[in-house]
């Protein structure tokens, strides 16, 4: 039976039970409760001390960045005595398994931490970038690669959008659109509808109504904290939705650059393009996010830039990975 509070999974581990497997089970727990009280409550009761001085740091540091990570109300008094913290405190952008991995003795180093692998611990990589600049196709291969869940936000925006336009509303009706917010079921959006220029223009228009964002924040937060973890992309993911990401990306590339790409990605359709007003478009686009009063596109200032201007797919990708690497190495 999985342990429901970390208390218990100390019990499950003096009792002679798999350190690793009773800890990621007890993270499953934490994953699965159904909110924040819920979640303090698996790890509110002070577990029993043991004579493992290395396991007592090991499941305060756990209490206390759980409580942190899920903004929890109050980190567990019990988790702030002197044998429940680690020798270091770890950097809130590495993932806690990896960290204890690092940190752990020579002789364990050959077993990682069992959370990392078993998905328990989660990994968040937040990807900015204006339009056009390659970051859904970096989200998309960044998430392939490390085995993460992706989100492309822009959709939710552009779902909104086309939402009001089929029930002949403007664009700037605020109720209508919060409700459209509200209303969205992504696991029925059609990615190739949504992908037109038109909705692409009113969707720049609807995610600058700051309660259809606010309406949107709460679904992206859960799809983002949810095992194993995610890769985001949009316009303000590293800065407002998830501040705390473990990696944060701002893709870059020449306004002329995109808009070539884009009128080619145009072209491969069949679909006649100008490259000359592509780049207008472009430019009207990064002004109108830029220069929004609520969430801005700028880079986080823990952000990490990458510039695809004179790179192609593979190249941009493979730039990406070895920066999230480096990044979660350090």
């Amino acid at each position: 039976m999985r342990p429901s509070t970390l208390a218990e999974a100390v019990e499950r581990i003096r009792a002679g039970g798999s350190r690793d497997e009773a800890l990621a089970e007890f993270v499953d727990s934490f994953m699965l409760a159904p909110d924040a009280a819920a979640r303090f409550a698996t790890i509110d009761q002070e577990p029993v001390r043991t004579e493992d001085d290395r396991l007592n740091a090991l499941v305060g540091a756990m209490a206390e960045y759980l409580a942190k990570q899920y903004r929890l109300a109050k980190i567990p008094p019990w988790a702030a005595a002197s044998w429940r913290c680690l020798d270091e405190p770890w950097p809130s952008r590495i993932p806690l398994a990896q960290y204890l991995h690092r940190r752990a003795s020579p002789a364990s180093r050959s077993k990682p931490f069992a959370g990392h692998r078993a998905g328990a611990f989660r990994m968040i990589i937040a990807i900015d970038g204006p339009a056009a600049s390659g970051k859904g196709t970096l989200g998309k291969r960044l998430a392939a690669h490390f085995g993460l869940r992706h989100l492309d936000t822009g959709l939710l925006y552009r779902a909104v959008a086309k939402a009001l336009n089929d029930a002949g509303h403007y664009l700037e009706d605020r109720d209508s659109a919060v409700a459209a917010a509200r209303a969205l079921d992504p696991s029925q959006f059609d990615e190739k509808a949504l992908k037109g220029h038109a909705i692409g223009e009113a969707a720049s228009i609807v995610s600058a109504i700051p309660e259809v964002r606010a309406a949107l924040l709460a679904f992206q937060r859960d799809f983002a904290a949810a095992p194993p973890g995610a890769v985001l992309d949009g316009r303000d993911i590293g800065t407002v939705i998830c501040p705390d990401a473990d990696v944060k990306i701002f893709v870059v590339a020449a306004p002329q650059e995109r808009a070539r790409r884009r009128a080619a990605e145009l072209r491969d359709a069949g679909r006649r393009a100008d490259e000359a007003l592509i780049l207008a478009d472009i430019l009207r686009r990064d002004e109108r996010d830029r220069s929004r009063a609520i969430a801005p596109l700028k880079p986080a200032p823990d952000a990490h830039e990458l510039d695809t201007t004179h790179l192609n797919v593979d190249a941009a990708v493979a730039a990406a990975i070895a920066l999230v690497e480096r990044t979660i190495k350090r």
